[in-house]
């Protein structure tokens, strides 16, 4: 249990994300689809829904939402 003065526990780093996943949270954190991530990168979307979803995983985030926030405040964002 974190008290008053603790900090939040820091979120995993996007080092253990692969250059695909890393790729693809770039375009879901410009507010693409997956439909629209797979067009831009000539893959399905159910393929990139796998890549957010292991990625999310490995970030331990929980939505969209929050995979959105990551990528602007680690840097990840173009």
């Amino acid at each position: 249990m974190h008290g008053p003065g603790d900090a939040a526990p820091a979120r995993p780093a996007a080092a253990a994300l692969t250059a695909r996943e890393v790729d693809i949270i770039r375009l879901a954190g410009l507010g693409l689809t997956n439909e629209d991530i797979g067009r831009r990168l000539s893959i399905s979307p159910a393929t990139a829904k796998t890549h957010i979803r292991n990625a999310m995983r490995k970030i331990d985030v929980h939505d969209r939402a929050q995979l959105v926030a990551y990528v602007h405040r680690s840097g990840l964002g173009l």
